[in-house]
Order: structure tokens, then sequence, then C-alpha cells
């Protein structure tokens, strides 16, 4: 079985705030002024046609290769699956009654699917 990274916290965020990420830029369907991605081996930033910032978690990437690689590692256990797989995947992952968990420190909902299984609730 796949598994799925989540951190504790951030230097803003309270350590028992749980996070969840996946690789800016190449999750991120809609991104435009911001778009920018850190090669997932070497971590050198590719800008978007459209570039009028860089984004700050593809800068992190590029500069910490335990970052790109947690990400992509996420990404990877996700993509494919449909909506049942990924939400099974989601729950038997997360830690065991977070107080919060941060979605989307970088990244975001790149498909239907992966949508649809993070806005399910249990019943």
């Amino acid at each position: 079985m796949n598994t799925l990274s989540f951190a504790k916290g951030n230097a803003k965020l309270a350590k028992d705030i749980l996070t969840f990420s996946l690789p800016a830029g190449s999750t991120c369907p809609g991104a435009s002024a911001c778009l920018a991605k850190a090669d997932r081996v070497t971590g050198r930033l590719t800008d978007g046609a459209n570039q009028a910032f860089r984004c700050f978690a593809a800068s992190a990437e590029a500069m910490y290769k335990n970052v790109r690689d947690t990400r992509w590692q996420n990404f990877d256990a996700l993509k494919g699956l449909g909506r049942t797989d990924t939400y099974n995947l989601i729950m038997a992952n997360l830690p065991t009654k977070p107080k919060i968990v941060r979605i989307h420190v970088s990244g975001d909902f790149f498909s239907e699917a992966y949508f649809l299984a993070m806005v399910r609730r249990r019943a």
C-alpha cells in the first residue's frame, strides 16, 4: 500500500497542526501568475510563461531535496486513483485524531477525483 506523508507544523504553524503537500506547479492546474516548478530530480526551477512572481513552495522544493521528495511521494501515491481509493488512502495514512490539517501548503487539487475525496465527509 502507498503511504502519504503528513508533517507537523512549520515556522508559522503550531506543532499540533498537521500539513499535507503536493509538488508545486506540477499539481496546480489553474496556476498562471505564480507558476513555477522545481525539477523532480535536480530541483532546477522553471518559471511559467505568464509568471509575475515565483511560488514560494517551488522555491522551497528547489532548495530542499527532502521537501521535494516528500511532496512527489504524496503525488505518486494519489495520482490515478479514483475518488473512493483516494479517500481510503488519505484516511488510512492520516494520523489519529488530528486537531487541524492544513492541506496544500504546496500543490493544489489536480483532479476531480482528488478534489471529491478531499471534501468527502465521514458518515
